[in-house]
């Protein structure tokens, strides 16, 4: 028997270095194969939350801008579990309604796939009263996709999909064709952000007037450059919005131009440009360089991209040619965040490396006062919490989508007429100025609400300085003119980044 041990004791040896090994190479949600969908009680609902199971950030902010809302009880006892097996949910009451409506995020792994949750989710009894999700406009596309080819099926009561901030008007099928992505799940596919071409429209808009008081910022070229990434449908879909856009006259562009390149890929580090994004420069400056310097106006530049691959191509931008900083009015579209801008930018954004004013695209007000007291924006001067210069547009989408599906429920309706009432309802909403919120294909309306920070550097006769100006507008229904919400004076230098009384 004592011999035995050894070769017991080094069994159990290599079944743990097996587990291990296995834990390591598929992470945390290894075990989430094993989590099913959640059974609901008779008279209470669930919204399927369709989320990557590693971006705890976000279902944060969920939770809180769910908070925000007025006259409600949330649970909030199992939002934010120990064990990763354990799907956070949070559960919505509200006086004199019966019944509880679960929000529950359904975690989204390499097994535990879009078509699997959503296959799973609609053929159980009863299926869930709405999904939420479309992070992006893959992920959107793909729910969308699914929950089509369900209805094709004849699977009864289908829920409603809301779209969170996937903006692509087209996305690629897997046919390769072209698809309205508001169309693939008709009737029961409501979005709560702008989408690109509204975003073109609005940033097209905003740079055909006086940007700012600074004449410096001013677009005074009738051109406008477009470089995209071909491995991001966002950035390509974006460039053929503006492009579309831009070739109408206007009074202050009659006779409109524009040129675009398309580079081959967005992987790269954060600073050094990658093949594509160094040919891409290298095609800008020549095609720039046509005109003499003594002629050339300032352009804008169309870069819809993230903070990494947009910063690459900036700064070498400028590294090739300090003057070409003097040319370019820049635009990301919302590829870019309040965040990454203004609470991070000393590590996200450092102004003397990229020196050119910044157009970014808002869906909502990213500097919000009149939230509550932990979750309203503070400038960075005036507060002593580091969280608080954090954005609040996200709170608010948040905050809208579940006003959409509070208002709706009914825990003594069956599944099916409640996902009636819940479109319906979403048919029904108005914005403050009393027009319908959607458009008759589920589209978020524009002409009013959209939102744009303003990022100028500031100098010191032609020295860049370590500072910049922000500032924030917002696009108004009646008259479409563009209001100034805010403007700050933001530093850089990483030595003041812990005195919260100097900006």
């Amino acid at each position: 028997m004592q011999r035995g041990i050894p070769v017991i004791v080094s069994l159990l040896g290599l079944l743990l270095l097996a587990a291990g090994l296995y834990l390591i190479i598929l992470g945390p949600t290894a075990t989430m194969p094993q989590v099913g969908v959640a059974r609901i009680q008779p008279g209470d609902q669930e919204v399927a939350w369709l989320h990557p199971a590693t971006n705890i950030a976000t279902w944060e902010r969920f939770v809180a801008g769910i908070k925000e809302l007025p006259g409600i009880t949330v649970d909030e006892s199992a939002a934010f579990p120990e064990e990763s097996m354990k799907l956070p949910v949070i559960g919505i009451r509200k006086a004199n309604t019966p019944g509880t409506l679960w929000i529950r995020w359904y975690k989204l792994t390499d097994s535990r796939t879009i078509e699997r949750w959503v296959n799973e989710l609609c053929r159980r009894d009863p299926p869930p009263l709405a999904m939420v999700g479309g992070g992006n406009s893959e992920r959107a596309r793909d729910i969308a996709t699914q929950l089509h080819r369900l209805e094709e099926l004849k699977v009864a009561s289908l829920p409603i999909f809301l779209i969170t901030t996937a903006t692509a008007d087209q996305v690629k099928q897997a046919d390769g064709k072209l698809a309205d992505l508001i169309r693939i799940y008709p009737e029961r596919t409501f979005r709560f952000c702008y989408t690109n071409k509204q975003m073109a429209e609005a940033i097209s808009d905003f740079v055909r007037r006086p940007l700012s008081q600074e004449r410096s910022v001013q677009i005074t070229s009738q051109r406008i450059s477009l470089l995209s990434w071909q491995d991001d449908p966002f950035s390509e879909d974006l460039v053929n919005q503006f492009q579309l856009l831009w070739r109408r006259p206007a009074a202050s562009t009659p006779n409109p131009t524009t040129w675009s390149y398309r580079m081959g890929h967005s992987v790269g580090g954060l600073n050094q440009p990658n093949k594509t994004e160094l040919a891409g420069v290298h095609q800008l400056m020549q095609e720039a360089n046509t005109d003499s310097f003594a002629v050339r106006g300032r352009e804008l530049l169309v870069l819809p991209g993230g903070p990494s691959p947009a910063r690459r191509v900036l700064r070498t931008l400028y590294r090739t040619d300090p003057i070409e900083r003097n040319f370019w009015v820049v635009t990301v579209g919302d590829a870019i965040d309040w965040n990454t801008l203004y609470r991070d930018r000393r590590l996200t954004w450092s102004i003397e490396d990229v020196p050119f004013p910044l157009i970014a695209f808002m869906h909502r007000n990213p500097v919000d006062q009149q939230l509550s007291v932990t979750r309203s924006f503070i400038p960075e001067v005036d507060s002593k919490d580091p969280a608080q210069p954090t954005g609040t547009d996200d709170l608010l989408l948040y905050r809208d989508i579940g006003h959409s599906l509070i208002q709706s429920f009914d825990g003594s309706l069956s599944i099916a007429n409640a996902q009636i009432k819940l479109k319906q309802s979403l048919l029904a909403e108005r914005d403050a100025q009393g027009k319908p919120l959607f458009d008759e294909y589920g589209n978020r309306r524009g002409g009013g609400g959209e939102f744009i920070t303003l990022l100028q550097p500031l100098y010191h006769n032609l020295q860049v300085l370590p500072r910049s100006k922000i500032e924030v507008f917002e696009r108004q229904t009646e008259n479409q003119s563009w209001k100034a919400v805010i403007s700050l004076e933001a530093s850089y230098d990483t030595s003041s980044s812990s005195k919260r009384g100097q900006p």
